[in-house]
């Protein structure tokens, strides 16, 4: 149950799947109230050559929804890893998957 962690201690948690390609981030966010938590969910890998992390989403859920895809992924045979990246590093979004702005005519 680590999610519950990243609340009581400030930590971070870091899942990958059954390949060691794609990357779960769980963090708490700051700007939550202690009295209804947070969390940050990343999607993602690291890249090589010191290459920008490549971000497929990003979602903000409670601390109960971070705790239920936590334990979830961990069923399926997802395994808690060190830290893939820096928490310095800025994710680079993936142009295939980010919002496309639409043509507006005046």
């Amino acid at each position: 149950m680590f999610p519950s962690c990243v609340i009581e201690f400030g930590l971070d948690g870091w899942l990958a799947d059954r390949g060691n390609y794609w990357i779960m981030h769980f963090y708490r966010d700051e700007s939550s109230a202690a009295s209804k938590p947070r969390v940050f969910v990343d999607y993602g890998r690291g890249m090589p050559n010191g290459k920008p992390v490549l971000l497929k989403s990003r979602k903000q859920v409670t601390l109960e929804v971070a705790d239920k895809q936590w334990n979830r992924l961990l069923q399926i045979g997802w395994r808690q890893v060190a830290p893939v990246w820096d928490g310095n590093l800025k994710p680079q979004i993936d142009v295939t998957t980010a919002p496309r702005e639409q043509n507006k005519e005046c």
